[in-house]
């Protein structure tokens, strides 16, 4: 999805369902949609073959840079 807007990336993802209680203790942290939003944008940018890549998020927040990549087109 090359022509996927930057500012419409970032809506998609700001309207996921985040932690509503995050556990420190788990390192539950969320990365800010405007931040996930603007780096996959900018490797989609930079990557030709982005589409066609395999992205793991292997993070222990909800996910959005795994959907946002998914969202961009990824598999």
């Amino acid at each position: 999805m090359k022509n996927l807007k930057l500012k419409h990336l970032i809506q998609y993802l700001t309207d996921l369902e985040t932690f509503e209680n995050p556990k420190v203790q788990f390192e539950q942290y969320q990365t800010d949609p405007k931040v996930a939003g603007e780096l996959l944008h900018n490797i989609m940018i930079d990557t030709p073959e982005f589409e066609t890549k395999h992205i793991l998020d292997l993070g222990c927040g909800p996910g959005i840079l795994g959907i946002g990549a998914a969202i961009c087109g990824a598999e």
